[in-house]
């Protein structure tokens, strides 16, 4: 999902909290400034994803959620006759029976979640081909719904479990086409797809308000209300690459927002990111906000590039994404084709900060910045040095 944001008049420079870019804490934006003093910056992300306990989701609902995942791929495995309960240690762990439409990847990342729950191991044989073989530790004998109604309980995060459980409950069907997953996620429970984007993970709820904190710092200057005294237009332009979806934002937003001012004119259009921006839309934006959508895409740095072209000199792109691997999501949003468009040198659908910075600057951005955690904690690394335990999503702005 995309909110470009169009405003008349110059934008000025301003201090927009503190980031994580080598550099210094501003960006330029404008030909005019406005100086703010340190305690106005906005708060770390940490601290705003304090009343979603994130210090509790780290140490206790994340391992417990990643057995749920764990727990959901053995019973699948085990439906479609590869019970790793069974199988003796050292023997190969082969999955029979999947849909040939399925991404090989998403295989590969049932294989992950297998692995990093200790049940197998990769071993290279002798020709260069790698296989999978049972390891000696115990399965973990509690059932998935056990685990899953233990979550429930757990606060916020109750709609990402269910989530979880509508595919995770099915997995073994949407392996062998008798279940379509999308039709299980944006069909039957499109409204809980819904919650889960908008209040139901408190996370991307702060990361979108500390991105329109960011916003209303910028644009201090140019409020609603002083527009409005000049007689100056103030544009928001919204979009998605469905038309129903944009079409439903319309619906919403008209509700929600029924009497806008004279000087505010919100408009709806679609917009495949991923494709040239019609010449309407070029250098027309000082401002465009993205929210979890960029990810999805073939290549970030074209992406990005698209973005770019769409935003007037000194504007910005302020992004909400993941940027760690979270193992559940692969179970929900792997059986979409979109999930696994990437080409572009990613391992994984969600990149890491160092990624986005590569592919942002590679697109023409002049500076990248990322909120920055400051309060000093240890920090866990996964895979590739990834800060697992790093409250997540991240808000990234590219300036221009």
């Amino acid at each position: 999902m995309h909110l470009h944001r169009e405003c008349a008049g110059d934008v000025p420079e301003e201090s927009i909290g503190r980031y994580r870019d080598g550099g210094g804490p501003g960006t330029r934006t404008g030909s005019r400034s406005a100086k703010h003093r340190a305690s106005d910056r906005p708060s770390s992300l940490s601290q705003q994803l304090q009343p979603c306990n994130w210090e509790l989701f780290a140490p206790r609902v994340g391992p417990a959620q990643r057995l749920l995942g764990l727990s959901y791929v053995t019973e699948a495995f085990a439906t479609l006759g590869c019970p790793l309960d069974t199988i003796e240690a050292g023997t190969v762990v082969e999955l029979t029976g999947v849909s040939a439409k399925l991404d090989p990847r998403l295989i590969s990342a049932l294989h992950g979640i297998l692995e990093d729950g200790g049940l197998i191991k990769e071993l290279r044989q002798r020709g260069g081909d790698a296989v999978r073989v049972r390891t000696s530790a115990p399965l973990n004998k509690t059932a998935a719904h056990a685990i899953d109604e233990e979550l429930l309980a757990d606060a916020p995060y109750a709609v990402t479990h269910q989530l979880l459980h509508v595919v995770g409950s099915r997995l073994a069907e949407c392996l062998t086409g008798d279940a379509d997953a999308t039709q299980i996620v944006f069909g039957q429970h499109r409204a809980l797809l819904q919650e889960f984007y908008t209040t139901g993970m408190s996370d991307f709820v702060v990361a979108s308000k500390l991105a329109a904190e960011l916003l209303e710092r910028i644009f201090a200057s140019h409020s609603q209300n002083k527009l409005t005294a000049a007689g100056v237009s103030f544009r928001l332009t919204y979009s998605d690459i469905s038309p129903s979806l944009v079409s439903a934002a319309r619906q919403r937003y008209r509700k929600q927002y029924p009497n806008l001012p004279d000087n505010v004119d919100l408009e709806y259009t679609t917009l495949d990111i991923a494709q040239p921006p019609p010449p309407s839309l070029k250098g027309r934006f000082d401002a465009i906000i993205s929210s979890n959508c960029i990810h999805a895409t073939k290549s970030l740095t074209t992406s990005c590039h698209k973005a770019r072209l769409m935003l007037r000199p000194g504007g910005f792109l302020a992004m909400v994404e993941i940027t760690n691997e979270i193992p559940w999501m692969d179970l929900v949003f792997g059986f979409m084709k979109g999930w696994w468009l990437f080409d572009d040198g990613r391992r994984h659908c969600l990149a890491n900060e160092k990624f986005w910075r590569t592919n942002l600057e590679s697109a023409g951005f002049k500076r990248v910045l990322t909120y920055e955690d400051t309060e000093d904690q240890p920090v866990s690394k996964g895979k590739e040095g990834i800060d697992v335990l790093r409250p997540n999503p991240q808000v990234i702005v590219a300036c221009t």
